[in-house]
């Protein structure tokens, strides 16, 4: 779903098997190879680049506040949760067997637990249908 606001480019290689939801107001490149296989959520405030390889097979949220690029190589198998405050390169190697859960100060209510594998509906700021 998207709501024909992008202002960058947006790639999909129409190969997902899950659903790709992304609000329309991202300010920088947003680019998924399309193999990913659970659901992939960013709230569409980015305001720089999301990269992810393809190859999540959990679910990756991430609350749209970061201000530098956040980069996972693809082989978490768990949810990974970020509260959006991060000011620097956030890395992670792909090898976290289990949750990795912040100090509470989130501020996008965004928890999956990595065993979606559909559709996952995000917390009712779209503004465009599912």
């Amino acid at each position: 779903v998207m709501d024909g606001s992008e202002t960058a480019a947006e790639v999909m290689d129409g190969s997902e098997t899950a659903a790709k939801v992304m609000d329309g107001s991202e300010t920088a490149a947003e680019v998924m190879d399309g193999s990913e296989t659970a659901v992939e959520v960013m709230d569409g405030s980015e305001t720089a680049a999301k990269v992810m390889d393809g190859s999540e097979t959990a679910a990756k949220v991430m609350d749209g506040s970061e201000t530098a690029a956040e980069v996972m190589d693809g082989s978490e198998t768990a949810a990974k949760v970020m509260d959006g405050s991060e000011t620097a390169a956030e890395v992670m190697d792909g090898s976290e067997t289990a949750a990795e859960v912040m100090d509470g100060s989130e501020t996008a209510a965004k928890v999956m637990d990595s065993s979606e594998t559909a559709a996952e509906v995000m917390d009712g700021s779209e503004t465009a249908g599912p």
